[in-house]
């Protein structure tokens, strides 16, 4: 019965970074790291078990050899016999001290010091035989099946070399045959002494091979575990190869593609990325493959039905001892909620937050490149600036209250009164403008009388007193060569508006 105690390379892997964040992520477990040191001490337990055995035996051979020493007189033999058993003492006394690859070496170096004088002293026939046969056996359950095959090769060409020296009559047997078949003691301690040593020796194995049964059964149950949390993980895990290549991807990110692993598995991971996705990881898997890290790269996924999920990808490369790439371990976040928020941020930052129209900030960088691409297609572009007539009056006489409901009914009129192209904005207080494009001037004044039109037509119920109504005063300028920008433009527009307040307010004006 062989009990081969499995490395931890043999046991099971289950797969799956984003940057410094996704680190700790289980990307990729190894179940072997993970028991590697129950590993470890199963075989510990298992080469201290077989030393406590030779301990046994040379307690029991060394007295039997002294007493036959007075039958037969003092040999060798017995000298050796000794030596050794002191020798068996001491490392089992300093085995806490002694690595797993010492006291595994002492012990296969004992049976073939045992074994190897034995078999040339009495040939073929002697005991000593058993512990070149048992040197096999022990070294395939302290290392692999292959270190046991090489000291089974070992074992066959000292036999054959012993066995060829005593046919070719070079070799003889220290003690008689006859003799040595008639010594019924030395019979006797070979039979105790290997039979105890058999006896413990497979005691300590069916015990260690109970052991890794059940460390097996831990590590599929882990193994499972792990493969369930891999493949269900709220994030997408998978593994490319050196040139891209899906190799492992669990069932999240399938989801998410709306595929099966036999549909993705083996292709290119670019296949399942939006144009410009593929455009990115083109230019980020060199980096994986230099530096062996990417870091919350963003991309898109290409789902089966067509639509994009914006994804956050990181990446950590694995090497093997030569430090080439073999894979990665990728982590993929689902980035739609991060999208969502980021472009409420955005739009909160260049909104206007009473009127909901654009900002200052936003209508000057619009109007800058509006004006660029007009004047790069030759098209013309107007400009509105618009104020509330008395609106101080209106604060003061009705409250600030009223005062906001006042400019919300204004924006509310610019977006009814103006296209969809067109840019309403509120620049501060009472001040709005209104960015026309491919716009000239004509055109540009009708749509600003219909908005004054419009403004003082409205009628805004109060909760106290009278319907509160409006009137604004509206500047009009279209862009010409003389305006090096907007904001030059914006200026014109601003004169021609305090002129229509000069003039009596309620009305438009042109820029001259």
């Amino acid at each position: 019965m062989q009990t081969t105690l499995p490395s931890a390379d043999a046991l099971p892997v289950a797969a799956g970074s984003a940057g410094a964040s996704a680190a700790a992520a289980p990307a990729e477990v190894d179940i072997g790291e993970l028991l590697e040191p129950q590993l470890a001490r199963l075989k510990r337990e298992f080469i201290e078990d077989l030393w406590q055995g030779m301990v046994v035996v040379a307690l029991i051979g060394v007295p039997v050899s002294v007493s036959r020493s007075v039958v037969s007189g003092w040999l060798p033999v017995y000298t050796s016999h000794i030596v050794l058993a002191l020798l068996v003492g001491a490392v089992f006394l300093l085995r806490r001290r002694l690595s797993y690859h010492w006291l595994s070496g002492l012990f296969l170096a004992l049976l073939w010091a045992v074994g190897l004088p034995g078999v040339l002293s009495f040939g073929l026939i002697s005991a000593s035989t058993f512990w070149l046969v048992l040197s096999c056996f022990v070294a395939s359950n302290l290392y692999s099946t292959r270190v046991g095959l090489a000291f089974a090769a070992l074992a066959g060409l000292a036999i054959l070399v012993v066995g060829a020296g005593y046919v070719s009559g070079r070799l003889n047997t220290l003690i008689p045959e006859a003799v040595y078949h008639r010594q019924i003691s030395a019979w006797l301690t070979l039979l105790v002494a290997t039979g105890t040593f058999l006896f413990l020796s497979l005691r300590s194995i069916g015990m260690h091979q109970r052991a890794v049964v059940d460390l097996m059964k831990q590590i599929q149950a882990k193994g499972r575990e792990v493969s369930d949390l891999y493949d269900r993980a709220p994030c997408g895990y998978h593994s490319v190869d050196a040139q891209g290549r899906l190799l492992r991807i669990n069932q999240t990110e399938l989801d998410w593609l709306g595929l099966t692993a036999d549909q993705v598995l083996g292709r290119p991971f670019t296949d399942f990325l939006s144009a410009a996705g593929q455009q990115g990881f083109r230019e980020a898997f060199p980096r994986l493959l230099q530096t062996g890290q990417l870091q919350d790269v963003e991309t898109e996924l290409l789902r089966a039905d067509g639509s994009l999920l914006p994804v956050l990808v990181s990446a950590t490369a694995m090497l093997d001892e030569q430090g080439r790439f073999l894979r990665s371990r990728t982590t993929v976040f689902d980035n739609t909620e991060r999208k969502k928020l980021e472009l409420r941020l955005e739009q909160q930052a260049r909104t206007d937050a009473l009127t909901s129209l654009s900002n200052r900030r936003d209508f000057h960088e619009r109007a800058q490149a509006e004006l660029a691409r007009c004047r790069r297609l030759a098209k013309p572009m107007a400009l509105l600036m618009i104020d509330i007539d008395h609106f101080k009056q209106v604060n003061d006489r009705h409250g600030h209250e009223v005062g906001d409901l006042a400019l919300r009914q204004l924006a509310d009129s610019c977006r009814h009164a103006l296209r969809e192209i067109d840019l309403p904005a509120r620049l501060g207080g009472e001040e709005f403008a209104a960015l026309l494009t491919e716009t000239a001037l004509p055109a540009a004044l009708d749509v600003a009388e219909r908005l004054r039109q419009h403004i003082e037509a409205l009628v805004i119920e109060l909760r106290y007193g009278s319907p509160l109504r409006l009137t604004v005063s509206i500047g009009v300028a279209e862009l010409t060569d003389a305006d090096a920008s907007h904001e030059d433009l914006m200026r014109r527009a601003d004169r021609a508006l305090y002129a229509a307040k000069g003039e009596g307010r309620n009305r438009v004006v042109a820029a001259r």
